[in-house]
């Protein structure tokens, strides 16, 4: 049993690996004016903490103000 519970952590540890290696990726690929679009302090509360489906304004990089490199990061 011990064993699997080690491959499962092995797994994940791998998993957030790639995730951060694509955000970091993402992020560099980004000019300065993108990049200040998609980050914002994890203490801002209102931002972090406000989720809608539904179409309303919202903050952020848009999808069409990226070029299409910059898409198929996004999208990694």
């Amino acid at each position: 049993m011990a064993s699997g519970i080690n491959q499962v952590g092995t797994a994940t540890r791998q998993v957030a690996q790639r995730m951060s290696e694509a955000a970091a990726n993402f992020l560099a690929g980004l000019s300065p004016d993108q990049r200040a679009k998609t980050q914002f302090a994890l203490s801002d509360e209102e931002r972090r903490t406000v989720w809608h489906y539904t179409p309303i304004p919202r903050d952020g990089l848009p999808i069409v103000e990226m070029d299409r490199p910059q898409q198929q990061l996004a999208q990694r």
